[in-house]
């Protein structure tokens, strides 16, 4: 079914200065987050899987790869339940496996729940993610808590409808009673074809104890099984 709208040149004007504003705000943004970044790099490329198993819920899993700073493998394999069109929830298992000297490795095991909830307004969406995860294994074990904050606005490139993101992660410690890190990112979800879709992404990572900054790119593919 096609929908025919009218629109008059003032409502389209607001609506394109509203689908470039994001892309403005990450761009002057980026300045800020980027400096003092040369303390390492990181890149990071993971393939995922989605499969509907119901009307509410949904299993996804994942593997992928992050290099340089943090070199090393990582998985995740869960469960999403929907509660209502705002509202779902998370259980999952995320494994880390960082290489450090030769062929040696470290494990980092994490057992994690969240509750996410999404606003929709005016083609804005605003997201927030609640997680909580316990991490066990060559780490010191406790519990980190990793509130989400993402707003995010359709963009339509070359008949192409792209979503622009800013995300602000921060990280608290709860063994150590501290925010030991915080995490920026800015991004773009891309469809590709029907049942794939395309994460082109930036992020940067502010380790608050040691003063450090890491940052790189970050291509995640999905597929909906």
């Amino acid at each position: 079914m096609v929908t025919l709208t009218t629109t008059t040149p003032r409502h389209s004007f607001i609506k394109h200065f509203m689908q470039c504003s994001l892309l403005l705000i990450g761009s002057a943004l980026y300045p800020v987050l980027s400096h003092g970044a040369s303390d390492g790099n990181l890149s990071m490329g993971m393939l995922s899987a989605t499969k509907q198993l119901s009307d509410t819920h949904t299993l996804f899993l994942g593997a992928g790869t992050l290099v340089e700073n943090f070199k090393g493998d990582l998985g995740v394999i869960g469960v999403l339940g929907k509660v209502n069109k705002a509202v779902t929830w998370r259980v999952a298992y995320f494994a880390y496996s960082p290489k450090v000297k030769g062929d040696q490795r470290r494990y980092d095991n994490r057992l994690r729940g969240a509750l996410t909830y999404k606003h929709d307004f005016n083609d804005w969406r605003f997201f927030h993610r609640s997680r909580l995860e316990y991490r066990h294994g060559d780490i010191p074990s406790g519990y980190r808590y990793r509130p989400t904050f993402n707003v995010s606005h359709p963009l339509t490139v070359a008949d192409k409808t792209l979503r622009p993101f800013i995300e602000y992660e921060p990280f608290y410690d709860f063994k150590k009673h501290t925010h030991s890190l915080s995490l920026y990112t800015l991004g773009s979800v891309i469809p590709v074809g029907k049942r794939m879709t395309l994460i082109l992404a930036y992020f940067h990572i502010h380790n608050i104890e040691a003063g450090t900054h890491t940052d790189g790119p970050q291509v995640m593919l999905n597929i909906r099984l």
